[in-house]
């Protein structure tokens, strides 16, 4: 029987590294791709700050208006759209059979929230943990050692 060949999508806001193998531990390259979003600083989205009006007529006060969405959470849709389109594209090309995602509690909420129909009937296991702190060198053993944990 065929050994299903699994991807682990490891990802926060910003930055998903998505690992095709994890080869044991005395193997020197595990072959993977990086998708990077969006990493606007504070000041940045306080740039984009909302323009501010006349609250009334009568007073001649303004009033900041409020922005209709959070700018940091429509950047982590839009990240997660192209982490979506990526896999995607490789599904169809059968790439992979199976994700397992580790992410952090924001994005593992959002992706529930987001995630294709295709692309949710291939996951095998979902971790809440951000492993993205770790050393590019480190993450297949740190991912190694959360798969063991959890």
């Amino acid at each position: 029987m065929k050994q299903p060949k699994l991807w682990y999508v490891v990802l926060n806001g910003h930055e998903a590294r998505i690992m095709h193998d994890l080869l044991d531990s005395s193997h020197p390259v595990h072959a993977e791709s990086v998708v990077h979003g969006p990493e606007r600083s504070a000041e940045d989205i306080w740039r984009d700050r909302p323009t501010r009006s006349f609250a009334s007529a009568r007073t001649g006060r303004r009033s900041a208006v409020a922005p209709s969405t959070d700018a940091r959470l429509e950047d982590s849709r839009g990240f997660l759209r192209q982490v979506f389109e990526h896999l995607e594209h490789n599904r169809q090309a059968g790439a992979f059979d199976g994700l397992v995602l580790v992410g952090s509690p924001h994005m593992v909420g959002l992706w529930r929230e987001m995630v294709p129909k295709s692309l949710e009937a291939c996951l095998r296991r979902e971790i809440v943990r951000n492993l993205l702190s770790t050393p590019p060198a480190h993450l297949a053993d740190a991912l190694r050692d959360t798969l063991k944990l959890d």
